[in-house]
């Protein structure tokens, strides 16, 4: 492969953008608002949003827009819609001093390198679609929702929240002492302790309707809606009677495992990483209170 800079110039010609992409949409990644320009360049907010561009009425699960903005880097994905596979590749512009998602489009329907057989079986294309889609936003090992997901999840709540009284409470929480099982009994045990303790933090949140997702290497977080902290500190009880109680065995000897948590409630003028920031803030005062409180 070569550097695009070094491509002749009669390459270059093959490569614009209306000759690889059919469409693009301006997207707002906050608010998900599609923007076009007026008859005099201005820029203006459309009625449309991205996500009706993928046949959805609410924001996509594996947004690309919003993340590609976040992390100022380029994304790709795959949606199948109205018996189309769409190609969407989005990328970080600022426009107007404001940053946006500049999103292109490709019909890839007929160009994928997929058997006859699957493009009848029009069922498997838009299944493996799917499992593509659903790996982008969860964790391999545990199952869980990743962090792109979480941090989506709480920027869509914080819009929701200027137009409902809905809140939303998050817990985070981190495994007491994990490194050092790792090290005593090796990161076999360590896993299996590790998807225990997801497999509980799960549970818990789907008896208490709420949702999960893995923040690190052994933190997760929890997070309900329209919650008080009464009930919040049910949840936790019940957490911590899974974990605590809970027997792992290795090299002919048992030990129990404890975790350290710590609770915020979302605010209206936060975004996703100042509230996960919040979170760990309060986890780890809780983490070094725990300590203290073991010494004396």
């Amino acid at each position: 492969m070569f550097a695009m800079k070094q491509m002749n110039d009669l390459l270059k010609t093959f490569c614009s953008a209306d000759k690889l992409f059919d469409s693009y949409q301006l997207v707002e990644p906050q608010t998900h608002e599609v923007f076009d320009y007026d008859s005099n360049d201005n820029l203006i907010k459309t009625e449309k949003y991205c996500y009706t561009t993928c046949g959805r009425f609410v924001p996509c699960e594996n947004c690309t827009s919003k993340r590609t903005c976040n992390d100022q880097n380029q994304y790709m994905k795959l949606e199948y819609v109205n018996d189309r596979v769409l190609l969407f590749l989005s990328r970080p512009v600022r426009v107007e001093n404001k940053l946006f998602s500049l999103e292109l489009i490709k019909n890839v329907t007929d160009s994928l390198s997929i058997p006859s057989y699957y493009h009848t079986e029009k069922r498997d294309v838009e299944k493996v679609i799917q499992q593509l889609n659903d790996l982008s936003i969860h964790d391999a090992f545990t199952g869980m929702y990743n962090k792109v997901y979480i941090k989506n999840e709480i920027d869509n709540f914080v819009q929701q929240m200027e137009k409902t009284d809905d809140k939303l409470i998050g817990i985070a929480i981190d495994i007491d002492d994990y490194t050092q099982v790792n090290m005593m009994y090796g990161h076999g045990v360590g896993n299996q302790v590790l998807y225990y303790i997801a497999s509980a933090v799960k549970q818990v949140a789907g008896l208490y309707r709420g949702w999960t997702g893995r923040l690190g290497p052994d933190e997760f977080g929890l997070f309900f809606k329209n919650m008080s902290m009464s009930e919040i500190e049910t949840i936790c009880i019940k957490l911590d009677e899974m974990i605590s109680q809970h027997l792992f065995e290795a090299k002919g000897k048992e030990f129990k495992m404890t975790f350290s948590y710590g609770v915020a409630e979302l605010e209206q003028t936060e975004d996703a990483d100042d509230y996960i920031d919040r979170l760990y803030f309060r986890l780890r005062a809780a983490q070094g209170s725990k300590k203290e409180a073991d010494q004396e």
